[in-house]
């Protein structure tokens, strides 16, 4: 299971819905952050990291990222 990781202004019940929903996701950690559409993260074209998936939690919308994990030498 990959590890899940909020921004300020996140409520932390989201965190096992996301887990839920992102069950088969290895590969990467997640990043949660509010719906920000101004001020996106930027990654270069083609990486599976510049783009979100949307999810809805109490009404509210929020941008799921995916994260490459640090890895150790």
């Amino acid at each position: 299971m990959a590890e899940v990781e909020i921004t300020f202004g996140v409520p932390e019940g989201i965190i096992p819905e996301v887990k839920k929903k992102f069950a088969a996701e290895k590969d990467n950690n997640l990043r949660i952050t509010k719906a920000n559409p101004h001020f996106p993260p930027y990654y270069a074209f083609g990486d599976p990291r510049s783009s979100h998936d949307t999810i809805k939690f109490e009404g509210k919308e929020y941008w799921v990222w995916r994260v490459t994990p640090g890895r150790r030498p």
